[in-house]
């Protein structure tokens, strides 16, 4: 088992599953190799030899519950954005502790300094 996802990403890497990001700071994967054998060989293993059947079982029946992952885009906001949030004066959602902004964060904050700076048309005012 892989303690950290770097480690495994360069696992991934050295088995010819994915291709990484050359000289990044962080790990970056930027192809996935479909067509390699392991890929297309690997079949999915039934969903009563899964961890979530076992635990449902053990409750007393089948909850139906399944795991889930959810995954969004967010981007990362360096110093690059602190005159941008200086020139909002406290509106909007101010830095964020993880460092980075979701998509409806950032349209938030682009629609505020628009509005603030008056850079909408007067007929081409955003909905």
């Amino acid at each position: 088992s892989f303690k950290k996802l770097v480690t495994f990403l360069a696992h991934c890497e050295e088995s010819g599953w994915i291709a990484l990001k050359k000289n990044s700071p962080e790990p970056v994967v930027t192809k996935i190799f479909r067509d390699h054998p392991d890929v297309i060989e690997w079949k999915p293993w039934p969903r009563s030899a899964t961890a979530e059947a076992e635990q449902s079982s053990g409750a007393g029946g089948s909850s139906g519950a399944v795991a889930s992952i959810e995954v969004q885009p967010v981007w990362r906001v360096g110093a690059k954005a602190k005159p941008l949030l200086e020139a909002l004066g406290g509106e909007g959602p101010g830095a964020p502790e993880d460092g980075c902004w979701s998509r409806e964060e950032c349209a938030q904050v682009c629609r505020l300094y628009a509005d603030k700076k008056q850079l909408w048309a007067p007929n081409n005012k955003k909905r």
